[in-house]
């Protein structure tokens, strides 16, 4: 029977793939700002969990809106880098998500980049489904436009704008969940 999971060492793989890259400039400077303000109107006053930090490029969007953020992250180096950039305004729970012991309830909870299966097996009810940002093009080539003149703000806030709309062609998509019977 194999042993317990090695996420750091599932990391260093990840990072030493071929040609393989985990996040794009547009993912910081696009995608991280239209994610926050498909949030925004959602955000209930207090905590906030974050589910899922990796080295905390989203995380810090969070410190504008919120006070208390925990963070659950199973990468060992990636919590230390992003304690190397949050310091002490994150507190760090190093584990699995499945695994946590967390010690209280939370206000908000976000969980970005992972199957929404973990909220359909909690029993949670999706009551509203947007997509956030219409995307045509693959991230390397969002990267060398957005070194350009050719796409402006106004694009760019166009195509969160389809993403509203048409979510089957969006990069992302956003499912605020509540607690609730799943009926078939």
């Amino acid at each position: 029977m194999p042993g317990p999971r090695n996420y750091d060492l599932e990391l260093s793989d990840m990072k030493n793939a071929v040609n393989e890259k985990y996040a794009y400039s547009f993912d910081f400077d696009v995608m991280h700002p239209f994610m926050i303000h498909s949030f925004e109107p959602f955000y209930r006053n207090g905590s906030l969990l974050e589910l899922g930090s990796y080295t905390g490029d989203f995380t810090r969007r969070f410190l504008p809106h919120f006070d208390d953020i925990p963070c659950v992250e199973a990468f060992d180096v990636a919590t230390e880098a992003a304690k190397k950039v949050l310091g002490r305004k994150i507190q760090f729970i190093q584990s699995t998500f499945e695994s946590a012991a967390l010690p209280r309830r939370y206000d908000n909870i976000v969980l970005t980049h992972v199957l929404e299966h973990d909220a359909v097996e909690a029993g949670l009810k999706v009551v509203h489904r947007p997509g956030i940002f219409f995307k045509a093009l693959a991230n390397f080539q969002w990267d060398r436009l957005l070194k350009t003149d050719i796409v402006s703000k106004e694009y760019l806030e166009g195509c969160y704008q389809l993403g509203q709309i048409y979510l089957d062609l969006c990069s992302s998509i956003f499912l605020r969940r509540e607690k609730g019977v799943l009926r078939g």
